[in-house]
């Protein structure tokens, strides 16, 4: 089925201070921050850039955050404060639903090697009813909750969610979806490619920027995939 250009794209980004935790003690606080901007952008700019989309909304409490969409020409929902990975995807969902029930793809913001092809592929994979899943690399979280009516879109994020997504009736459309479209940061594990394989400019510079102060960095071994933003249980 053909990805028709009216998909809503919507991001939810935690604050930048309590970003990225697992990488606390290979990465600063800075350091974090400034990978969470760059592939916020990253991920923004391919959504811009694949046919298929017509409109980014970024559900954020942090002002940084909030820049980057803008300059990406999201429309932003600030939260007052941090209210949890699927709340914010409900805000975004429910403002879908009261303004005609479209198409609606919850996208994860941590997807560094995501391409507008890789989201195309997937999109028009959709069914017609239902929702639709994208598993991430590891195997047990999502990267991407999809369907042509927004309605239809319940975000069950955290730990385990691509389980709970497909017993609560989402197809599973995983094999349709490229690399990049599942490929989540979660940890330094993420960066063992050379940074060419990086398709967002903004991570890829991140990453020389770092690669270039650092001599022999800790070796950080692989860690479960978990959801965005938002720490799970």
């Amino acid at each position: 089925m053909r990805a028709e250009s009216e998909w809503t794209v919507v991001l939810a980004v935690k604050p930048l201070r309590t970003a990225k935790s697992r990488m606390d003690g290979w990465l600063s606080a800075s350091q974090r921050a400034e990978l969470v901007l760059a592939m916020t952008r990253d991920v923004l700019l391919a959504a811009r850039g694949c046919t298929a989309v017509s409109r980014l909304i970024v559900v954020t409490p942090d002002p940084q955050i909030a820049q980057v969409a803008l300059e990406a020409s999201a429309l932003v929902l600030p939260e007052t404060r941090a209210t949890g990975l699927n709340a914010a995807y409900r805000r975004g969902r429910d403002m879908v639903v009261a303004e005609g029930d479209g198409p609606l793809t919850l996208l994860m913001a941590d997807l560094a090697f995501i391409r507008p092809h890789d989201l195309a592929l997937a999109l028009e994979a959709v069914p017609p009813n239902g929702s639709a899943v994208v598993r991430d690399a590891a195997g047990q979280g999502t990267t991407m909750l999809a369907a042509r009516r927004a309605s239809e879109v319940v975000p069950q994020f955290g730990g385990r969610s691509f389980a709970r997504h497909l017993a609560g009736g989402a197809v599973d459309i995983t094999a349709h979806a490229e690399t990049g479209l599942r490929a989540d940061v979660d940890d330094v594990s993420a960066f063992s490619t050379p940074p060419s394989a990086l398709a967002g400019s903004a991570t890829r510079q991140w990453f020389r920027r770092l690669a270039a102060s650092r001599v022999s960095p800790e070796p950080i071994q692989p860690q479960t995939s978990h959801e965005i933003g938002y720490r799970t249980a």
